[in-house]
């Protein structure tokens, strides 16, 4: 017997005995949720995968950006549904079209909807890709014991494909998940795996002794500034913070390297086995080397990816470096049809990367005193490394940022603070280790 077997959840169940399922190994359970309409022009078989590109409008006013609940009474899940492998046939021995659905289990035994629901693509397949974002809520009294549900779904009968159980407090606030859930399968020895991009985020930021003036910082990635010549589709954005970056990132980096990449780039979801996922496997690295990454939803239009999407960096893992001398945000670009294959939801073989030094100069020129009151910065024209994409110019592709302090316990969205392209601009040196005002003055 695993340390997980018979694991029960806060409630007093167990996971297990939630759920019948047929001799196939099918749920029995059909459910009410319906699925989101197929997307307007979004969907493309990929490798074998079917898959559907969020529409730009849609990551924009969906509180994706939101960094702590609405509610002072609740808290918030942020999901990314990326996509499931591995599906069973229905019952009727045909190919699902499938959706997902998340719920608590609050809402489950009082049979009400699901938090969210993704679309479904009306051509059957056993793998799918969703890219979708939703919010999960949660009553803060009920945290500690309450359970998020999710459900893949086929369309056409309702029925649950397979079913996912993860207690609530085995995540840590505000630390951004990547996991592969794998549900046992009759039809496979891989089971069902379903991806997911998960981050708990509480009704306030906590502060911490390391940084007594700040509780962390802010990023909101808007776009890439040209168009590209010959565009390759969505492009999905990471960001991350590398606590030693400079003594050998220019190497790692180099030309000459450049196959070492994927020691640093790169996201590979965590396995985590159900129906009895043991707690110690949510526990956060301890090693700052390759930082916390947190994803986008695929940037449109292909020509100029446009994201409007904010990074926080407040995990006790990021707050303890940043504005070490070594310190560094990191933010990679990569090909959104490329990441969710038959057999995964990998990113790897970035287009490019971009490069901030997150130091002592960096966060002088965050201050109020050097910005002469204004509460954030812009980088603006900051150059893609290493990627192969030219602009219609034949040039190399920029992108455009704000970076701001975290000082409340209940910060606003950067992305909602009036006159963005008002705000002081510094420049970065990719290369050395500093920032500059645009006026001259080194900061």
């Amino acid at each position: 017997m695993s340390e997980t077997d018979g694991q029960k959840l806060p409630n007093g169940g167990n996971v297990a005995d939630d759920t019948t399922m047929t001799p196939d190994g099918l749920d029995q359970q059909t459910v009410a949720e319906s699925p989101l309409p197929p997307p307007p022009g979004g969907v493309r078989r990929q490798q074998g995968v079917e898959t559907r590109t969020a529409e730009p409008e849609e990551s924009r006013d969906c509180g994706i950006s939101r960094h702590v609940s609405s509610s002072s009474s609740e808290e918030e899940v942020h999901v990314i549904l990326h996509g499931v492998t591995n599906l069973p046939a229905t019952s009727d021995s045909r190919p699902p079209m499938t959706f997902a659905a998340v719920k608590t289990k609050s809402s489950e035994d009082l049979n009400s909807s699901a938090e969210f629901v993704t679309s479904f693509h009306p051509t059957p397949s056993f793998s799918t890709s969703w890219e979708t974002f939703g919010i999960v809520y949660v009553d803060e009294r009920r945290s500690g014991e309450e359970v998020l549900i999710f459900k893949v779904i086929d369309a056409t009968s309702k029925q649950v494909l397979a079913r996912y159980h993860l207690p609530l407090n085995y995540l840590q606030p505000f630390h951004p998940y990547h996991l592969e859930m794998v549900m046992p399968s009759v039809s496979s020895s891989q089971g069902v795996l379903l991806f997911a991009s998960i981050t708990r985020k509480l009704s306030f930021i906590p502060k911490i002794d390391v940084s007594p003036k700040y509780l962390g910082i802010e990023v909101l990635l808007r776009r890439i500034n040209e168009e590209f010549d010959q565009p390759v589709g969505p492009v999905t954005a990471v960001a991350r913070i590398i606590s030693s970056y400079y003594p050998y990132g220019n190497d790692l980096f180099s030309t000459h390297h450049h196959l070492d990449w994927n020691h640093v780039f790169g996201v590979s979801a965590k396995t985590i086995l159900f129906p009895n996922p043991h707690r110690s496997l949510f526990m956060p690295s301890a090693s700052h080397m390759t930082g916390s990454p947190q994803v986008t939803l695929p940037g449109e239009p292909e020509e100029s990816p446009r994201w409007d999407q904010c990074f926080v960096f407040v995990d006790d893992r990021d707050s303890a470096t940043l504005f070490d001398p070594h310190c560094a945000l990191l933010i990679e670009f990569y090909r959104s049809r490329a990441i969710m294959t038959e057999l995964s939801w990998r990113l790897t073989s970035p287009l490019g990367y971009c490069v901030i030094p997150v130091d002592h100069d960096l966060y002088r020129s965050l201050t109020p005193s050097v910005t002469k009151g204004a509460t954030a910065v812009r980088i603006e024209a900051l150059p893609i490394q290493k990627c192969p994409l030219l602009t219609v110019d034949k040039k190399s592709a920029t992108i455009s940022l704000v970076l701001r302090l975290v000082n409340s316990q209940r910060p606003d969205s950067l992305k909602d603070l009036p006159g963005l392209d008002d705000l002081p601009v510094i420049s970065v040196n990719q290369q050395q280790v500093s920032c500059t005002m645009i006026t001259g003055e080194t900061v």
